[in-house]
């Protein structure tokens, strides 16, 4: 659903430059049409940052601080995307706070790019156990193999 609300904020955005140089009358029905969509858009990803930051923080993808710029992004995103009707006439008073929560947004996500990238499978397949961003004893999501299984792998034992 983000791809489609996100794909008609974008169609938009294109008919909004097209029609400009024609009709002003128009382009105030555009835009007013442009602000709706972009506020449903953040509602969606609210959405999925929500959803990925409590998966990553669950399985131990993540560390305490990158799930809670993940869901305090969602929340800035959320709150901006409900109250955006009172914005479509004007500027909506709370989009600082928008602001904000897609600054965070950009930071979780690179984050969550570089945690992705150094937990790149290894030839079994599956990710370092030891890139784990999880406190030590807790469940990571990946169990080590013991000591007897690495010896059958042909690995040294730790």
């Amino acid at each position: 659903m983000q791809s489609v609300v996100f794909t008609s904020v974008e169609a938009t955005r294109l008919a909004l430059i097209s029609a400009a140089p024609h009709d002003s009358g128009s382009v105030a029905g555009l835009w007013g049409l442009h602000t709706a969509l972009f506020g449903f858009n953040q509602v969606f990803l609210a959405t999925a940052l929500l959803g990925s930051s409590l998966f990553g923080i669950r399985s131990g993808a993540i560390a305490r601080w990158h799930a809670g710029t993940g869901l305090l992004a969602a929340t800035l995103l959320f709150v901006t995307a409900t109250t955006s009707p009172y914005g479509v006439g004007g500027v909506n008073p709370l989009a600082l706070l928008g602001l904000t929560g897609w600054l965070l947004w950009l930071v979780w996500i690179v984050a969550y790019s570089v945690i992705l990238i150094r937990r790149a499978p290894t030839r079994s397949g599956m990710p370092d156990p030891s890139l784990s961003a999880a406190s030590p004893g807790s469940f990571d999501g990946w169990r080590r193999p013991s000591r007897s299984s690495r010896r059958r792998a042909g690995r040294p034992p730790e």
